[in-house]
């Protein structure tokens, strides 16, 4: 059992990112280890001037909530494509595949969000492997809205 709580700057956590080769474009800490989470999962994602997330995925068991904590930007979910501005949130269903990319061209801030997804979601942010019930989508999935 963990202590009662537990303290880490996000800065200090690994960047998973060059080992699943997207490191040219994003940043993404997945901070459940190092926060010995029992129940729930967090992980910090930064996506790199002009570069779009390098996949988009889904979770079959899990909803996840993003907080944008910098920056502006879109998200495409499944068909729907949102807006967002700095400390806006959005939750997302277990199913709905998910992919980001920074606001429109001259946009002086890429983005930087906290995602914080649901037990279901740990096996595949943990470590960042990728469970049967989740999956991975060609960039060609995120298309030009998003």
């Amino acid at each position: 059992m963990p202590a009662p709580y537990t303290h880490k700057s996000l800065d200090g956590v690994e960047d998973s990112a060059p080992r699943f080769g997207v490191g040219e474009s994003q940043e993404a800490r997945f901070a459940n280890a190092a926060l010995e989470t029992e129940q729930t999962g967090l992980s910090h994602h930064r996506l790199k001037s002009g570069m779009r997330q390098a996949f988009a995925h889904r979770h079959e068991d899990a909803e996840e909530v993003y907080v944008v904590i910098s920056g502006s930007g879109r998200v495409k979910l499944d068909d729907d494509v949102v807006e967002l501005e700095r400390l806006d949130a959005v939750r997302v269903s277990p199913g709905v595949i998910r992919s980001s990319r920074p606001a429109a061209t001259g946009s002086s801030s890429s983005p930087s969000a906290l995602a914080a997804p649901t037990t279901a979601a740990r096996s595949s942010t943990t470590g960042g492997q990728t469970s049967r019930r989740d999956r991975r989508f060609p960039r060609r999935y995120v298309g030009d809205g998003c």
